[in-house]
């Protein structure tokens, strides 16, 4: 697996968390649409930080009636203390 770079300090970006979800909206209405699970990594220079590493597919999305799916799952996520992280699409 490759590591991210920061481009604003020119250094590889490392691992900050590893299993970190990521809920992805979409709309104006900011709708849950899927549920990705990734990494976070840092710039240990700058701070920034970003979510990559995702698997083959999302492990919730919305398809029909799958919205119940994702809304559940971002819900049990919560409840169990894990790192969410929304990603707002227009």
């Amino acid at each position: 697996m490759s590591k991210p770079s920061c481009v604003k300090c020119e250094k590889y970006m490392h691992p900050e968390e590893n299993g970190v979800y990521l809920a992805e909206t979409a709309g104006i209405e900011r709708k849950l649409y899927r549920v990705w699970m990734g990494d976070k990594w840092k710039c240990r220079v700058c701070g920034y930080e970003v979510v990559s590493g995702y698997g083959q597919g999302p492990i919730a999305w919305r398809h029909g009636e799958g919205i119940k799916n994702v809304v559940k799952c971002v819900e049990t996520l919560e409840e169990e203390g894990r790192t969410i992280i929304y990603n707002h699409e227009k």
